[in-house]
């Protein structure tokens, strides 16, 4: 193994963190969503990079839609998770099915 190869193992995984970043903070704040799409992310990312000939694309788009899909699974995961806040407006608590 070449110094070259021991380097690019944490520039893969700089790329899955930041797709899979950037495409949780699309959604809503959701814990579950978030993680789905972190873990999906950085799996897409390493298998997408070991299968692909170009490894930067491969960890990219492999990223992209691990994390779109992981994203998906979470939220699903959380439709019936109801969330209740004070609304000074009514005065009174407010609950949300998401």
């Amino acid at each position: 193994m070449t110094r070259s190869d021991l380097l690019i193992w944490p520039t893969r995984l700089a790329a899955a963190a930041l797709v899979a970043g950037s495409l949780a903070a699309c959604t809503q704040y959701n814990r579950t969503a978030t993680t789905g799409a972190l873990i999906g992310g950085a799996s897409g990312a390493a298998i997408g990079a070991s299968v692909s000939d170009d490894e930067v694309e491969g960890a990219l788009v492999g990223g992209a839609l691990g994390a779109a899909g992981g994203a998906v699974v979470g939220r699903s995961l959380d439709r019936d998770e109801v969330v209740c806040e004070y609304d000074p407006v009514y005065r009174r608590d407010v609950c949300y099915r998401y």
